[in-house]
């Protein structure tokens, strides 16, 4: 789905976007007698862009992503049978990402100041079977958060022979 419209012409406008994927799993789980790796994806994005002036401009763009894979294929090439392995767990793989970044810019008669922020978030996490069978010897959970913040100025212009 996407769709895009000026609300106020010529001056403000709106992008929205969106996705959901959704697809059945194909690995079995002969052990605890289960599809593991059904898959879930859901996407969104918002733009919004305000012109008051020919030379101002700023623009905010969000993003939030979510994935949902199921149980990891890790022993595939390895196994007699490619769509089936032995676990006594439930394994995961699960994703969230999120990003807000906003640009102002403003066009001066000899140069351009542009800013942008851009503020982003991720977090996986995942279960493992990392003994690939049906025995506790060696699970692997794994979380890992991350988060950033960055700043970027930018001077476009000509001064002389300078460019």
């Amino acid at each position: 789905m996407n769709f895009q419209t000026p609300i106020v012409r010529d001056k403000f406008y709106l992008g929205v976007t969106g996705r959901f994927y959704e697809k059945d799993g194909y690995l079995k789980n002969t052990y605890l007698n289960s599809i593991d790796n059904d898959r879930k994806n859901y996407f969104g994005k918002l733009y919004l862009r305000l012109t008051p002036t020919d030379r101002f401009d700023i623009s905010l763009i969000s993003n939030h992503y979510e994935l949902d894979d199921g149980v990891i294929s890790q022993n595939i090439l390895t196994a007699p049978n490619y769509r089936e392995y032995q676990s006594d767990i439930h394994g995961f793989s699960k994703a969230e990402f999120e990003s807000h970044s906003l640009k102002i810019t403003y066009d001066f008669d000899n140069f351009t100041l542009e800013s942008i922020s851009t503020y982003l978030t991720k977090e996986w996490d995942m279960l493992v079977d990392a003994d690939f069978q049906p025995s506790q010897l060696l699970h692997n959970r794994i979380e890992f958060p991350f988060e950033t913040w960055s700043e970027e100025f930018r001077l476009n212009g000509k001064i002389g022979k300078l460019k």
